[in-house]
């Protein structure tokens, strides 16, 4: 097939949608990988891409929604389109305080700017769109009920899990001894929780206490360093974890504390490190029992199940072990390459089907 697949272009990391367009070619196709910016006015026509002349078009997220289906428009040519969610927090299904915005801790209430009801016109604009792809995926089953509740409607969609990319992972394996750490991977924003790891981390005792080793970057960093020095919790800042010194922490580290996280559960198990996180019903439809689950937005619990581990060094290990076979073996919702590839193809496939039979119907 020749895909043309739509992105939202990140300046700080390749993402995962970068890594599935590649995996497209690897698996025989031609892909035009197009990077967006959030367009939501006037689209200038691109002749390249029309000259590309693609079978069909792949919208990655929503942000590239607008740019897809205005190619759609002009090409005629059909549209299978991936939303994760609609976000709760941002569109007034849910308190945004359910979500991590519950900011302040004795240092300041911090604002985030996509909180609360302004994104309302945002996603119904982005939805009217999404009704308009031929086929059309969302990232959990777990997160239907957001786009019901906001539209109204029954929603059809299939479900597309996630892949993971092995790659970097393998390159920079090592024999690396285990410090007294635990760590977190995640851009610094409220919804990734990083202030309630601070705060349960402050509630363990000294004696006991680990560092905290962050790999991250976001509009958060100041708030989270003086919420640490607040509470007296060592935090070790390792940017944004390029050239192995992510994977080198992992490796160092006891633990992996993620909060509303997906990729970092993985790659933690990849290494053998377990994760603690919120038993939120996404990280279980994913991730099953392979990771522990603290009671979700429970600091108290959070701590706990710290400490417990902590205290029972022993455990780590076959935790991590068990992480790693239920990831690596497919057994649980994050799909390793080959099983992500045919769903992908299967879905663009349903998309051509779709629009074929649209436009015979519509003659």
């Amino acid at each position: 097939m020749r895909i043309l697949c739509f992105t939202p272009f990140n300046p700080f990391i390749k993402t995962p949608e970068t890594g599935f367009a590649e995996l497209l070619i690897k698996h025989g196709h031609e892909v035009m990988l197009v990077y967006t910016e959030n367009e939501f006015g006037r689209i200038v026509k691109d002749d390249n891409i029309i000259n590309f002349n693609p079978d069909v078009i792949f919208s990655m997220m929503e942000y590239s929604l607008p740019v897809a289906m205005r190619y759609n428009e002009i090409m005629k040519k059909p549209v299978y389109a991936h939303i994760e969610c609609i976000p709760p927090w941002r569109t007034g299904l849910e308190p945004p305080e359910n979500y991590g915005l519950d900011l302040g801790h004795g240092i300041g209430v911090v604002k985030d700017t996509l909180n609360g009801e302004s994104m309302i016109p945002t996603y119904k604009y982005l939805l009217d769109l999404f009704d308009k792809a031929n086929y059309r995926t969302i990232s959990q089953e777990s997160w239907r009920y957001t786009f019901e509740d906001f539209t109204g409607k029954k929603l059809d969609a299939g479900i597309k899990y996630y892949t993971f990319d092995l790659t970097e992972l393998k390159k920079h394996k090592g024999n690396y001894d285990t410090k007294y750490q635990v760590y977190t991977i995640a851009r610094f924003v409220p919804i990734k929780r990083i202030h309630h790891i601070i705060i349960a981390l402050s509630l363990i005792k000294k004696p006991i206490r680990p560092v905290y080793a962050l790999i991250g970057y976001g509009q958060l960093h100041d708030y989270i360093k003086n919420l640490a020095n607040l509470y007296d919790v060592s935090v070790i800042f390792y940017g944004d974890g390029k050239n192995g010194v992510k994977e080198r922490v992992i490796q160092e580290s006891l633990f992996g504390i993620q909060i509303f996280s997906g990729m970092p559960i993985m790659e933690g198990a990849y290494y053998n490190k377990p994760t603690v996180t919120y038993g939120i019903p996404q990280t279980k439809e994913v991730f099953k029992d392979s990771v522990i689950y603290a009671v979700n937005n429970n600091i108290i619990s959070l701590k706990d199940n710290i400490e417990h581990l902590l205290l029972n060094k022993d455990e780590i290990e076959p935790l991590g072990k068990k992480a790693n076979d239920m990831i690596l073996n497919n057994k649980t919702n994050i799909w390793d390459n080959d099983k992500y590839a045919c769903e992908v193809e299967k879905n663009l496939m349903q998309a051509i089907k779709n629009f074929k039979e649209k436009n015979v119907g519509e003659k």
